[in-house]
């Protein structure tokens, strides 16, 4: 309701800046505090600290890096994400789970080989193999420029993609050590 009073729109959003370490940093850190919460989603909060920089990067990237994706990629992505986006959600959890298809496979409740198929099922439809890092990137990057796999931002959502806080965790046999 406090919200809806005072601004007239419902549902706010806000940033947190880096820590600011005295009075001549208060203006930047002012600056980084509405850019962050420019990107926040009604309702949210995003902390700049949270974000590496490769994700601050994407997050408040311009139509030209838009622009830069490969075409075969953008087309690829845009079939995906009309199909539930299996490959990009791969591609994903194959970056995140440090390219471990096992790894990958836990958190996409899948078997290992089909995160293997999904790979090269991409590498087929683009010319990129995401088995190798430098393609892996381009495909991600791609992926998040092109907003094709909605996420929510902010301490509200229970998990966030790209923080530093925030990574899928391999399944662990009962002595610990990765299933």
């Amino acid at each position: 309701q406090l919200a809806q009073t005072v601004t007239g729109r419902g549902a706010v959003a806000g940033g947190i800046s880096l820590v600011c370490q005295g009075l001549a940093d208060l203006r930047t850190a002012y600056t980084q505090a509405r850019a962050m919460a420019g990107l926040a989603a009604a309702g949210t909060v995003i902390s700049l600290e949270d974000l590496t920089p490769v994700r601050y990067l994407l997050l408040t990237a311009d139509e030209t890096a838009r622009a830069l994706v490969d075409p075969r990629i953008a087309a690829m992505l845009a079939d995906d994400a009309a199909r539930e986006g299996a490959l990009a959600r791969t591609l994903l959890a194959f970056l995140e789970a440090d390219l471990s298809a096992t790894a990958a496979a836990a958190v996409l409740y899948v078997h290992p080989n089909t995160v293997h198929y999904r790979l090269g099922r991409v590498a087929d439809a683009c010319g990129r193999d995401p088995r190798h890092v430098s393609d892996l990137l381009d495909l991600v990057a791609a992926i998040r420029l092109l907003d094709l796999v909605p996420e929510p931002l902010g301490v509200a959502a229970a998990s966030v993609e790209g923080t530093r806080r925030d990574r899928p965790q391999p399944r662990r046999s009962r002595e610990g050590r990765p299933a």
